[in-house]
């Protein structure tokens, strides 16, 4: 997963007859994926309430 190879890839190469299976068992959020997560969705609330406040003033 770190190699962000696609699910049914790793499902397929595993063997796995369920995507939940290989889903369960090798999904986890690594801190730094989440870190970065939380930036990009931080800075998409920022442009957007940016934008808003262009619209209204």
């Amino acid at each position: 997963m770190a190699a962000q190879t696609n699910l049914k890839v790793v499902q397929a190469m595993l063997g796995h007859s369920s995507i939940v299976l290989t889903c369960d068992t090798y999904t986890s959020v690594p801190p730094d994926t989440a870190f970065e997560a939380a930036e990009s969705t931080a800075r998409l609330v920022l442009n957007a309430a940016r934008k808003l406040r262009m619209t209204h003033v």
